[in-house]
């Protein structure tokens, strides 16, 4: 047999309890997502605790790490630097020997050079001598001009002005080349 069970309470009164129940339900809901959230909260405070120790350890072990380097990187950048500045000389070395030699090949014996002028950045080139005569003189000048010249400047052209061709003998001479490079 199943218990029988009254109620007496009015319609009105059992809305009301209804309403009572429901609302103590949603209640209770929200207190325990609230209870939820609170935990979630102390979960990531701690581990923002943890991780902001753990961050502040590798800081430090790096700044320790580039303070013990510090003077090894200065040395490797001030070395880095003098490298740059010999590439830049080297890369403005004219080897001269080769030149040189060039020019003295062209030479003929019954010529004396007193000065030459070589001028890499203008490639002017000044010679200033003795011809024992006018054959030599130009002999010299064809030398110079049809030279294979292998290095960086060669002689182009090598005017000899009028004057010096009416001289027969005995002849001092001031030439200005220009000179190609190669």
């Amino acid at each position: 047999m199943f218990p029988t069970r009254l109620n007496l309470i009015p319609p009105d009164k059992k809305r009301r309890i209804h309403k009572i129940i429901i609302f103590q339900s949603i209640k209770n809901f929200f207190e325990l997502l609230l209870i939820i959230a609170c935990l979630g909260g102390i979960v990531l405070l701690g581990s923002e605790m943890i991780l902001q120790e753990r961050y502040n350890d590798l800081t430090l072990n790096i700044v320790s790490l580039n303070n013990r380097n510090m003077s090894a990187n200065r040395q490797i950048n001030a070395i880095n630097r003098r490298i740059k500045e010999i590439n830049n000389i080297q890369s403005m070395y004219i080897v001269w020997t080769p030149i040189l030699t060039q020019l003295a090949a062209g030479v003929p014996s019954g010529v004396v050079l007193s000065t030459m002028d070589i001028n890499a950045k203008t490639k002017k080139l000044s010679l200033t001598g003795h011809a024992d005569t006018r054959d030599d003189l130009l002999l010299f000048q064809r030398n110079l001009q049809t030279n294979n010249c292998p290095n960086i400047l060669c002689v182009d052209t090598l005017p000899i002005p009028p004057s010096l061709l009416t001289q027969q003998q005995d002849i001092n001479f001031h030439l200005k080349a220009t000179m190609t490079k190669k």
